[in-house]
């Protein structure tokens, strides 16, 4: 669905990459005099400079600074060459200069600081297309100590597969002297996960060296600091650390620059995102639905106090009824999408993370309500909350769910009053669709007779319009808001809701359809069809021109549920309706495709596309 790419020739640059609009000019040296390096690009922008001196000059940005260097050159790896060939393809030569001074002048203020200047380049072949340089990511550290004793510390790590197939630290003494170490260790204790790509980077480690009785923490100094890039599919997590401890058994302390980049498993990408997309959704839901109770949040949440009595009550029959449900997992696609929806227009979702709770709220809510009305026993594996809990305090758990996400918009200062108020009319045009839809679930569709062929249409057809009241709409919630905050025009968010909604539809007619192939987790095979519901893949057995009609009329009228799922099978009726999955996913792509950049997040939403039509859950 998504024809180009990092590595296509001829097609639009990917944002936030751009090309320049004119080839680069590498201007050579002359002489003895000339710079070794001397490139101009685009809007008079220029490098030049040798040997760690630099010139940097972008117009463009109002950039303009020199480095130089305060310390010798340090090579890297086994003497500058890095990544052994035998091992894993492409071989680098890797030097830097990793203290140089910064001098210049930024959007018009004079500027001062410490750089750190890198160099590296393949040793032979094309690095960009070997299928190896995606597959391996890496752990990079670049530590300068504070005070009198200055030392400059790399600590590299290039790992595969969660194998390291390459470690080093190499270090410059207080008398500039370099020494190499291959023997430590570098654990990390804390993570964060972008809301944008949904990579999971790590923010905090330890640094033991035994030999040189080395033991320090380095931390982020902020945690969103991913730079996203296509060089680098889908994103770099680079910037700037500090670090603590000691070295040699005297202490240590110092700031410097990290670049964390992870190995590319296309075999598996929508599953990881997904699972990313879990643990991103789950720290923001424990900010707004804390696990335990939190001082002054229900008056917060309700401008009303309560005493410690009043909110042990509150987290019990409601708090802990969400968590009851949310702890068993959960699929959360629909975030997903939104933090996607955000990425299209051209915004970044780590500027809306709350964004990713609400829709989490309104589902779980849903499914407790759900469950008391269909009577069910189970879900997600265990008992329903209205069996833990009974049914009035189910009934009001559901309720204030439904509710509470309303905060997360009333307080967000980033809206404008204009996009505030539509996000509350979307809101509450969501649940009012929603509650139709529940209406016509709970009275559902009865099949006392053979139907004509024009009857299981017209059934068909409200199969489907069930299925957008209760999946569609709330999932082309997630998409129209998350254009709306990210900055899209009206076409764009009008665009991206209707395509989101189409997901929504294609991913319940997916459920259907593992249903009566027995894969939907926490439930039994053709659970459905045992219930005696009219579901998509029943509707449209019925609406097949076919001689077996009033046999398959007369499974459904005894009950017959195997007799019935084999009917589906061999008819062709299963195969159709993945046609209809793939057709309803399409469908809009076009229109969203053309008035949107190209980006990581419109990859996303083909990835997931393409995953819904033929993956099983």
């Amino acid at each position: 669905m998504l024809k180009s790419g990092p590595m296509c020739q001829d097609v639009p640059a990917f944002q936030p990459d751009g090309l320049f609009s004119s080839p680069m000019e590498i201007h050579h040296s002359k002489g003895s005099e000339d710079p070794a390096l001397h490139l101009e690009w685009d809007n008079g922008a220029s490098l030049v400079g040798e040997n760690g001196s630099y010139h940097l000059k972008v117009p463009e940005i109002d950039l303009d600074i020199q480095v130089h260097p305060e310390k010798p050159m340090m090579l890297h790896g086994d003497g500058g060459q890095t990544l052994d060939e035998d091992k894993k393809g492409t071989s680098m030569f890797y030097y830097s200069w990793p203290r140089t001074e910064a001098t210049g002048v930024y959007k018009g203020g004079k500027v001062t600081g410490t750089a750190w200047v890198d160099h590296e380049y393949a040793l032979g072949g094309d690095s960009n297309q070997d299928p190896l340089a995606l597959s391996y990511g890496w752990n990079w550290f670049s530590l300068l100590t504070s005070g009198p004793n200055k030392m400059e510390i790399c600590v590299t790590q290039v790992i595969n597969e969660g194998e390291i197939f390459e470690q080093y630290v190499v270090y410059h003494d207080e008398a500039g002297v370099r020494h190499e170490v291959r023997d430590f260790s570098l654990t990390s204790s804390r993570t964060w996960v972008s809301g944008h790509t949904f990579q999971n980077f790590d923010t905090c480690w330890s640094l033991k060296i035994p030999s040189l009785n080395v033991d320090l923490e380095i931390e982020s100094i902020t945690q969103n600091q991913e730079l996203q890039t296509w060089l680098r599919m889908p994103s770099f997590y680079e910037g700037a650390v500090r670090f603590s401890g000691t070295w040699e058994g005297g202490p240590m302390k110092g700031y410097g620059a990290m670049e964390l980049t992870k190995g590319t498993d296309t075999s598996r990408s929508m599953e990881q995102i997904l699972s990313n997309a879990t643990s991103v959704v789950r720290k923001e839901v424990d900010v707004w639905v804390p696990s335990s109770i939190r001082a002054n949040h229900f008056k917060h949440i309700t401008k009303v106090h309560f005493d410690s009595y009043e909110q042990d009550v509150i987290q019990k029959n409601i708090v802990e009824a969400f968590y009851m449900l949310n702890n068993r997992g959960g699929k959360n696609w629909r975030p997903m999408l939104f933090g996607a929806a955000v990425g299209m227009v051209g915004g970044n979702a780590n500027d809306w993370r709350s964004f990713l709770v609400l829709p989490e709220l309104v589902h779980t809510a849903s499914l407790i309500v759900d469950d008391i009305q269909d009577e069910s026993e189970s879900r997600r594996g265990g008992p329903c909350v209205h069996k833990v809990l009974g049914v009035p305090t189910a009934i009001n758990a559901g309720c204030a769910l439904y509710f509470w996400g309303e905060t997360i918009i009333r307080d967000n200062k980033l809206l404008t009053d204009r996009q505030r108020r539509d996000i509350y009319a979307m809101y509450f045009e969501m649940m009012r669709v929603g509650h139709a839809g529940q209406g016509l679930d709970i009275n559902g569709m009865t099949m006392d007779k053979l139907p004509t062929l024009q009857e299981a249409e017209e059934m068909l057809a409200r199969v489907i319009n069930l299925h957008r009241c209760k999946s569609g709409i709330p999932a082309a919630f997630c998409g129209t808001v998350g254009a709306l905050v990210g900055g899209g025009t009206p076409k764009q968010i009008e665009a991206m809701g209707a395509y989101v909604q189409n997901l929504g539809i294609a991913f319940q007619i997916r459920d259907d359809v593992l249903d009566v192939l027995g894969k939907v987790s926490g439930k039994n095979a053709a659970d459905d069809l045992y219930n005696h519901k009219i579901t998509y893949p029943v509707a449209k057995l019925f609406a097949l021109d076919h001689p077996d009609r009033e046999k398959w009329y007369g499974y459904w009228e005894a009950h017959d549920v195997p007799a019935l799922v084999e009917a589906l099978q061999s008819s062709g009726t299963i195969d159709r309706c993945n046609e209809d999955i793939q057709r309803t996913v399409r469908e809009g792509w076009d229109l969203v495709d053309a008035i949107t950049p190209n980006s990581y997040s419109k990859a996303l939403f083909s990835l997931f596309a393409e995953f819904l039509i033929v993956q099983h859950y």
